[in-house]
């Protein structure tokens, strides 16, 4: 990657602010802001010219439509919450990536170039978020991606342009084959999405495990554009292993597991899932309970969690789902930046988003209005979010807890949480 400082600017001169024009954003998701007079830059702490544009590129229809409209419902109640600070503008233009990469190569080409965007919370998938990637950095638009875990995007050559306020799955691979092994499996095969999603954490998986000892018979790549999967099973059921790592998407995931019943397995080999299917819908759409079955995701545990879940049931009337909180911090921690470079240009933003995130003055989600004053004044503050502390690393990586979770009666419950292993 080349990696470009994040840094605070110091002694930035704060330049004369234009309003932008309206952007399509949703009612309710826009607060009033004062400008300032023409060629007059803001006072030095002053936010009231500052209007931040923020697209959002989220799966509302396709293989992830299950979690895209909880993710945006994050989004929009942080900038809610922002814009009630009164103190700068959040405006928001929300657009559906439809969990493909063209859909959101050209969304994110419209929230670009039509909507003045400086910020594009998402994508979901990793191969969709790296189509907009390819459209955002070299537009100098800042990316923050919400649900994106593919190991690869650490060493991608963006230019500092993307974040990320969930942790690679090259701690995930590493946890599942650590599940595995505790639960005595000798033999795991995987079958994964042929993505970078996909790939990434069999890859991470296979490695890990057969390193503590295991095997994996059989690592089967299977297109998410497929309908049928009865070969893609039997090639991952040969060998009769103790169990099969799916890794997969909720509507390809159905069809895998409805083969998998087919053939008798489901009941017979047990199953280990991420956190792609970590959704209470998904048994109903197998139509089959999987009571029992297990998976992996990134535990929405940070500082901020409570005070979140219970704005966003008052808000919403009804509960967050996986990735929700995350996409919460995503337009908190833009805002944060820009408020201490006191400018919305996409560079700015970027060189500003791992200090608000890491050392300084503590910042849970209560206190937004108050950290976007102390970012202001050029205070050093820490963002502890809703969905974790998301201390940005240098190439905008975070860390996070895991769950174990549990099918059980159709619900999504958690059976343990465990720490990533320490980085050597």
């Amino acid at each position: 990657m080349l990696e470009v400082p994040r840094l605070k600017l110091l002694g930035l001169l704060l330049a004369a602010m234009f309003v932008l024009g309206a952007c399509g954003g949703e009612a309710g998701d826009t607060g009033e802001g004062e400008e300032p007079a023409d060629g007059e830059a803001p006072a030095e702490g002053d936010l009231s010219g500052l209007e931040l544009n923020i697209g959002t590129v989220l799966p509302l229809t396709g293989d992830l439509a299950q979690f895209g409209p909880a993710m945006e419902n994050g989004a929009k109640l942080a900038a809610q919450q922002l814009n009630e600070c009164g103190t700068m503008t959040i405006n928001m233009i929300h657009e559906d990536d439809g969990t493909n990469e063209q859909t959101a190569a050209t969304a994110a080409d419209k929230l670009i170039n039509t909507d003045n965007v400086s910020v594009i919370v998402g994508a979901a998938a990793s191969r969709v978020s790296f189509a907009v990637l390819d459209t955002a950095a070299v537009n100098e638009v800042v990316q923050i991606s919400p649900a994106s875990t593919s190991p690869d995007f650490t060493d991608y050559e963006d230019n500092g342009y993307f974040f990320r306020t969930t942790p690679s799955d090259a701690f995930q691979g590493v946890i599942l084959a650590q599940i595995a092994q505790d639960a005595g499996y000798e033999t795991v095969n995987v079958l994964a999405l042929n993505d970078d999603y996909g790939q990434g954490i069999a890859r991470v998986f296979e490695e890990s495990f057969t390193e503590a000892g295991g095997e994996v018979a059989a690592n089967v790549a299977y297109d998410p554009a497929g309908t049928q999967f009865s070969s893609e099973v039997q090639q991952a059921a040969s060998g009769d292993p103790d169990a099969i790592l799916l890794v997969a998407f909720p509507e390809t995931g159905a069809a895998i597991m409805q083969a998998a019943i087919q053939q008798g397995l489901v009941g017979e080999v047990p199953f280990l899932f991420t956190d792609g299917l970590a959704d209470p819908e998904f048994p109903e759409a197998v139509g089959d309970s999987l009571d029992g079955e297990r998976g992996t995701r990134p535990a929405a545990e940070g500082p901020g969690i409570d005070d979140f879940n219970a704005a966003y049931q008052e808000e919403f009337d009804g509960q967050p789902g996986t990735f929700s909180a995350n996409t919460y911090d995503a337009v908190m921690l833009a805002a944060l930046a820009a408020a201490a470079a006191g400018s919305t240009e996409g560079p700015d933003i970027r060189d500003n988003l791992q200090d608000v995130s890491r050392e300084g003055a503590e910042i849970l989600p209560a206190d937004i209005c108050e950290g976007l004053e102390r970012a202001a004044a050029g205070e050093d503050i820490n963002y502890e979010g809703a969905a974790g502390s998301q201390d940005f690393d240098e190439n905008g990586d975070v860390t996070s807890d895991y769950e174990l979770w549990e099918f059980q009666g159709g619900e999504v419950v958690r059976v343990e949480l465990i720490s990533p292993p320490e980085s050597g």
